[in-house]
């Protein structure tokens, strides 16, 4: 076997285990989505029942909501210029790591001597996250004495002999928070309320993506955090397979602002329905977002002080063409982070304030009671609150949709997005409407928002979206 031949297969080793595609304009890029659901996913469990899943999925909308509410309502903050840095980011509940998101990414990180058949670099599965700004990965120095790791079955990453990590030095880069360091570096810390901290450091590296021209295509010098220290963190128990965040929120810290070349603050996606096959798919960049079939339309992009996640001005709903009577203020930003509304593709079902969520509820009641050859079902009592079955099955044949009303543009839900519909073994069917009430605020789900192309233009502050078939999105 000849040399050439050799370092060719090295190369596609490697590329084959970065488990998704990159591509290849100059000024482009896209990443492959990794559902938590797929079979391409670390978190995926074939064994569990349709039940199982369906409390899975209804507890990490559940938990992210928390989560994310926990991040909107710190207070500690540190401003950087028009941009602002969280030296010390309280977040008041804890939250497994197996709940932060509904898609992954899978790339490499670092630069290594390698032959063959070793890659000269480490790939790792990442939670793609909006609602996060900083993109942090666990490193080998947890394992050192005094130090603390979460539970990972991937292997940290080994940042001490990496040829491309350079530790940011402290007070001397834009990106570092004023006076917090450990020792000559640039640090970052989370604490969290019931007394979990994790603590890193602000670091430069080489990131490393498969291409579709056969070829990885490298980043270098994105500033990312290298976790050293974490206690008494939840970060998902022995079997967690996924060793950090993809952060793409509002910040200066965010991939999407540090790749300005290749995504111009411009980043998209376009979610497949779950029609119970693989739900993999692809957040573009920069010149690989394509323009959709459709008519676009534009929303304003906010953000509440120096929080990651994005906003949206809703202002109402409407069920099956009928506008609701739901008082408007409460979509209404409040000073204390609470109400307003977020669109997070990290979320799996929308999440609504509960005074909203109770006029939906009714609303659907007093649309179904009308209808014949179907009964109230407590089957998935606990995790959705309105469920029907049915003799005979009808899929999504007559079920209505939703409209979320936002300032100049009209999101519209189809029924397959408004509910998900299961065949029982007595050869009936339940479905349910796949939305969760929720004490605080309103969040724009990844479910409600399947076949719909999002592109998030980040200096226009604009959201701009248009109906697709996301399963043509390759």
């Amino acid at each position: 076997m000849t040399i050439l031949r050799l370092a060719f297969l090295s190369i596609l080793s490697s590329l084959l285990l970065l488990g998704g595609p990159v591509a290849g304009k100059p000024n482009g890029l896209t990443i492959k989505l990794i559902h938590r659901d797929s079979p391409a996913s670390p978190l995926y469990n074939g064994n569990i029942t349709f039940t199982e899943r369906i409390q899975r999925l209804v507890n990490q909308s559940k938990a992210r909501a928390s989560y994310l509410y926990s991040l909107i309502s710190a207070n500690t903050e540190e401003t950087n210029g028009s941009q602002s840095i969280h030296p010390n980011e309280v977040i008041r509940a804890p939250i497994a790591i197996q709940a932060m998101s509904t898609y992954m990414v899978r790339f490499g990180i670092g630069t290594f001597n390698a032959t063959f058949p070793a890659r000269p670099f480490k790939s790792y599965h990442l939670h793609m996250d909006t609602g996060s700004v900083l993109t942090w990965t666990q490193c080998q120095d947890c394992e050192l004495p005094g130090n603390h790791c979460f539970p990972c079955n991937e292997p940290p990453f080994p940042n001490r002999i990496s040829r491309t990590y350079r530790p940011l030095p402290c007070n001397m880069h834009p990106l570092c928070a004023p006076h917090q360091c450990v020792g000559d570096s640039c640090s970052y810390q989370e604490k969290y309320q019931d007394g979990g901290t994790t603590t890193g450091i602000l670091a430069q590296e080489t990131f490393t993506f498969l291409s579709s021209s056969g070829s990885p295509q490298t980043i270098p010098n994105i500033v990312f955090g290298c976790s050293f220290d974490s206690s008494e963190m939840e970060y998902g128990g022995d079997d967690n397979q996924v060793n950090g965040i993809f952060g793409l929120g509002w910040g200066i810290r965010s991939f999407v602002n540090q790749i300005g070349s290749l995504s111009h603050g411009t980043f998209s996606y376009c979610l497949k329905l779950n029609d119970g096959h693989a739900l993999d798919t692809y957040l573009r960049f920069g010149a690989d977002i394509s323009q959709p079939a459709g008519s676009l339309q534009t929303a304003k992009l906010y953000q509440f002080k120096s929080s990651s996640p994005y906003y949206i001005d809703l202002l109402g709903i409407s069920i099956n063409g009928a506008r609701l009577s739901i008082n408007p203020a409460l979509f209404i930003l409040q000073f204390d982070g609470s109400a307003g509304c977020i669109i997070d593709s990290g979320s799996t079902f929308t999440t609504l304030i509960k005074p909203a969520y109770d006029v939906v509820i009714r609303t659907f009641l007093q649309y179904f009671s009308g209808l014949p050859n179907m009964t109230r079902s407590r089957l998935f009592e606990g995790f959705f609150e309105l469920c029907y079955e049915r003799s005979v099955p009808e899929g999504f044949r007559d079920l209505p949709g939703m409209t979320f009303h936002l300032r100049n543009a009209d999101l519209q839900v189809r029924p397959e997005g408004t509910f998900f519909v299961k065949q029982l073994n007595s050869g009936g069917e339940i479905f349910c409407l796949a939305i969760v009430g929720d004490d605080h605020f309103t969040s724009l789900g990844a479910y409600q928002q399947t076949n719909q192309k999002f592109i998030y233009d980040i200096p226009r502050k604009q959201l701009q979206f248009a109906p697709e078939d996301c399963a043509q999105n390759a």
